[in-house]
């Protein structure tokens, strides 16, 4: 199975598991794409202030740039809907200038035990294929250059009226994405939503020097 979800995070972006597993199985599967950088649990929490743990809409972003891959798998879904929303960047991309984007600058927090705080560009160019950071709470409009402004709002512009994809899991199916190239958001939830998912933070896999998600030849990841 991991094999069959890298081929797709390489062609697509993303790699959506209708059938159903078990969580030993999921989190073996990423395994099997990365190392696990961190788990979390994704739910309604009303003492925590994140857009994750609440039930308002979340804007479409990107994870922490330290991560290739972002995993959910489905312990209870919404009654009404709460869908994963996905958006390929790749099409917005080729709509700018390159040196626009990567001239935009997009803070990221410090990654518990590793990463501090930092900024890095929106798009960054110099690898086999573009990788995209956007989150828009850490575009700082304060500061930017009326140049970078336009790029900040033609971009946040172009997110809104991009296709979107939809995938709403249900209890036991997974969803893997290429975090440098694919947005992820939701629809606001009911406040009483008992959707529930187990997150997985995947790292790159080292023998992929152009950056490509997925296995090396023997079909596993070297240690």
């Amino acid at each position: 199975m991991a094999g069959d979800v890298a081929s797709r995070l390489r062609t697509d972006g993303f790699a959506f598991c209708p059938q159903k597993l078990g969580a030993t199985e999921f989190e073996a599967v990423g395994s099997r794409l990365g190392d696990i950088l961190a788990k979390a649990s994704v739910s309604l929490r009303p003492d925590v202030e994140s857009y994750l743990c609440q039930p308002e809409r979340i804007p479409f972003h990107t994870d922490h740039p330290d991560v290739a891959i972002v995993a959910w798998h489905c312990i209870a879904q919404d009654a009404d809907d709460g869908a994963s929303l996905l958006i390929d960047t790749w099409p917005l991309v080729r709509a700018f200038e390159p040196e626009r984007l990567m001239a935009l600058p997009v803070d990221f927090p410090a990654r518990r035990g590793s990463t501090s705080p930092g900024r890095r560009p929106l798009l960054m160019q110099g690898e086999a294929r573009p990788r995209v950071y956007y989150a828009p709470w850490n575009v700082r409009l304060q500061g930017l250059t009326p140049s970078q402004a336009a790029t900040a709002a033609a971009w946040r512009l172009a997110v809104e009226v991009a296709p979107v994809i939809r995938r709403r899991l249900e209890p036991g199916q997974a969803l893997f994405i290429d975090n440098a190239r694919v947005l992820h958001g939701r629809g606001a939830v009911d406040p009483r939503s008992g959707r529930c998912l187990r997150r997985l933070w995947l790292g790159r896999v080292s023998e992929h020097p152009d950056g490509h998600v997925g296995e090396n030849r023997a079909g596993r990841r070297r240690p």
